[in-house]
């Protein structure tokens, strides 16, 4: 079908469906498990009324008002399918389909259009799911889900890298918000499968953008929040805090190793750590192993060197007691 601004009783039907899907995100994410099979039998349906939806906000004539709600629909209504493991994978493997979610992910906070009417980036949400479920072995194959995504934005690791740092830079310099806080975490879960293979263009492109210091930020911002006075429940300041301080985890040890440990030391993230390990029985028990590693292996093994050494000891309060 040819994409046109015109609407028929076919185009019609087919925005009261994704629609339908959109609205129903909750349900979805409730019954995945049994709603598997007709997800994946859906999918093909969705995807082809998605690339149609997709070419008609791109036409000259569609003004900013449809772009936004193309968007929202498309994106939308694939956060409700990536729910759903199975479903996610079928998705990845769909040719084209990280090809259109990068361009709605690259648009995703543009000023041209009005603001979303979904409460999260949902562009960055889904691109963050189909980048996921990577063997991340340097072989063969594992390289193909974030090459489709790094040629679909441009080629340009260090252009992506600039745009995600500026995303969290607004989004750790704003108000207060349950928007913000869930932001926060989605951008830094995608900035992790983005930079996942140690050799890949993008991981070097963020560890040169300041993703190492900006990740400890993010943690203080977080355990500020949980420490401090009259301090929400908490259950949404836990994915900022396990998404960064997991980047570390995983990024740290990159090329030389010791000058990102170095950075990550003088940035807070031993005052982060302790003031997140409080709450470590509040994370689930897989990653709060997951987390440990930074203080039972990753510290311990570069403090070999003297610098480290230096940096841990600049961190460490002096002793104000008589001796």
């Amino acid at each position: 079908m040819t994409p046109s601004l015109q609407m028929t009783p076919a185009i019609d039907r087919a925005l009261m469906a994704l629609t339908g899907i959109l609205k129903s995100s909750s349900y979805f994410e409730q019954y995945k498990e049994e709603l598997t099979p007709k997800l994946l039998k859906a999918w093909p349906g969705v995807f082809k009324w998605s690339v149609f939806f997709a070419a008609t906000r791109d036409l000259p004539a569609a003004p900013p008002k449809l772009r936004r709600s193309s968007s929202d629909l498309i994106s939308g209504t694939w956060f409700s399918f990536v729910r759903a493991d199975r479903v996610k994978i079928r998705m990845a493997e769909t040719a084209g389909s990280i090809e259109i979610i990068t361009k709605l992910w690259l648009e995703e906070d543009s000023h041209i259009m009005p603001p979303s009417v979904i409460d999260i980036p949902s562009a960055s949400a889904v691109l963050d799911s189909l980048l996921r479920n990577e063997d991340y072995e340097e072989n063969k194959g594992s390289r193909e889900k974030p090459d489709r995504f790094l040629k679909a934005a441009g080629g340009s690791a260090k252009n992506v890298a600039r745009l995600m740092m500026s995303r969290m830079k607004t989004v750790m310099s704003g108000p207060r918000q349950q928007a913000h806080e869930n932001r926060t975490a989605i951008y830094l879960d995608l900035i992790g499968h983005m930079s996942m293979l140690r050799t890949h263009p993008l991981r070097h492109a963020f560890l040169s953008a300041g993703i190492i210091e900006t990740c400890v930020k993010a943690a203080l911002a977080a355990t500020k929040q949980l420490n401090g006075a009259g301090s929400p429940d908490g259950g949404d300041l836990f994915g900022p805090l396990v998404a960064s301080l997991g980047y570390l985890v995983n990024c740290i040890e990159s090329t030389d190793g010791f000058s990102w440990i170095i950075q990550a030391v003088k940035a807070g993230l031993l005052i982060a750590f302790a003031d997140a390990s409080p709450h470590f029985d509040s994370i689930d028990e897989e990653e709060q192993g997951w987390l440990l590693k930074i203080i039972t292996d990753l510290l311990p093994r570069y403090t070999v060197y003297r610098s480290v050494v230096l940096a841990i000891d600049a961190q460490v309060p002096p002793d104000n007691s008589s001796v």
